[in-house]
Formats: C-alpha cells, structure tokens, sequence
C-alpha cells in the first residue's frame, strides 16, 4: 500500500504541474491579444491624429483662399471709392470696406489660431509616430518571447505527459481509475494530505478514529468531505527520511 501511495503522491505532483503548465499556456494568447489590442488602439490613435492634421490643412488652405477673395473685394471696393461722386455712394462703398476689413481680420485670426493648432499637432503627430516605431519593436520581441514560450511549454506537457504514463502505469488500474475519477470532479486533485486531523484540500476536520487509521497506512481511504484520498502529511516525511 505504501508504495501504491507514494505512486498516487508522485502522480497528483505530476498533474498539478501539469495543469499549471496547461493554464500558462491557455494564458499566453490572452495576453497577445492584450498586447495586439493596446497596440492597435494606439495605431488607431495616431491614424485619428493625422486625419485631423490633413483636414486642418485643408481648413487652413480655405480660410487663406476666403482671406485673399477678402483682399481682392477689399481692392476693387476701395478703386470704387475714388469713383463715387456723391456723399451716399462715398458713405456706402466706405461702410463696405469696413465690413470686409472685420470679415479679413476675423478670418485672419481663425487662421492663426489654427496655424497654432496645426504646428502643435503637427509636434504631437511627429512624437506618436516615433513613440509608435519603438511600441511596434517592442509588440514584434514580445510576441516572439510569448511564440518561444509556447514552445517550452509545450516540450514541458509533452515530458510530464510521458511522467504521468509511466507513473500510472506503477499504479493498481482500480485504484487509478479512481483517481482519475476524483481528479476530474474535484479541480484536478485527487489526493490530499492530512494534518492534524484536516484535510489540507478542504480543510475540514477528520474524524479521530479515521485520523488514527490513517496514521497506521493500512488501506486507503477517503475524506468524507471533499471525497479525495487522503494520507497522513507524516507519511511523506518518513518516506524521505526512508530514502535518505
């Protein structure tokens, strides 16, 4: 029996490595995506910015065309002021001119202050797209680390997997069906120690007399909580004081 046991021990170390390892590599695509998300909302930002810059340039090439059209009204108003021969006419085309110098000076301004805009958006989009290039390098290395960690994870499943069947292979095909079964239904542990009277899975009291039982090694047995396998946590410590 004690041998069979330790078997059973040997067995749940070799799959809760296992599981750990198999929940790592579940882990890495998600964390790629994160990676892959965060970068192409960055990508998405900059794409945002420089549209803005390439619609404030062409807003910028209207209000100069709107300012010059302003200019050139601004002319032929005031070539038509020395024509006026009477003092309405002269007050009218005088009222006009001073309409469109407001409209030049407004627009003048508007056009200032999205030159202003412009040139600041302009250092933006020129800083992004640096700090882009660098986050794109740093994207590629981690993918590649996450790739070249798959791999190693995958050699590791394939090792302990190759454990696992040499192990079982040690254990009485009843009992290991039986493991197998608690496994399953119980988060991938099939074998708890105990101490102190407590299962250390569940932690719930052991009746005395099962914890007595339990302590001589004779058969198996099995919390009537969690319905693990248990064994007495001193059981390990004299099988290496044993091997030792």
């Amino acid at each position: 029996m004690e041998e069979q046991l330790k078997k059973l021990i040997e067995l749940q170390e070799l799959e809760s490595q296992f599981q750990a390892l198999q929940r790592e590599k579940l882990s890495i695509p998600k964390a790629l995506s994160e990676i892959e998300k965060k970068y192409k909302q960055l990508v998405a930002q900059l794409e945002s910015k420089r549209q803005i810059l390439d619609d404030g340039k062409k807003e910028k090439i209207a209000f100069e065309q709107e300012v010059s059209e302003l200019e050139n009204s601004l002319s032929r108003s005031k070539r038509r002021l020395l024509e006026m021969r009477n003092n309405r006419e002269y007050q009218a085309c005088l009222r006009e001119i001073n309409g469109i110098k407001r409209d030049i000076k407004e627009k003048e301004d508007q056009l200032l202050d999205l030159m202003a805009n412009l040139e600041a958006l302009t250092e933006e989009v020129a800083s992004d797209e640096e700090s882009l290039e660098g986050k794109q390098k740093d994207f590629e290395k981690k993918k590649k680390k996450l790739s070249r960690k798959i791999s190693q994870i995958k050699k590791s499943l394939a090792l302990f997997d190759h454990q696992r069947q040499r192990v079982s292979s040690n254990i009485d095909p009843v009992l290991l069906n039986k493991f197998n079964f608690i496994k399953d239904k119980r988060n991938g542990v099939a074998i708890a120690a105990v101490q102190n009277g407590v299962c250390q899975v569940c932690h719930m009291n052991i009746p005395p007399q099962t914890f007595i039982e339990l302590q001589k090694n004779e058969r198996m047995h099995n919390c009537p909580n969690c319905q693990r396998f248990i064994y007495w946590s001193g059981f390990q410590v004299n099988a290496r004081e044993e091997c030792g």
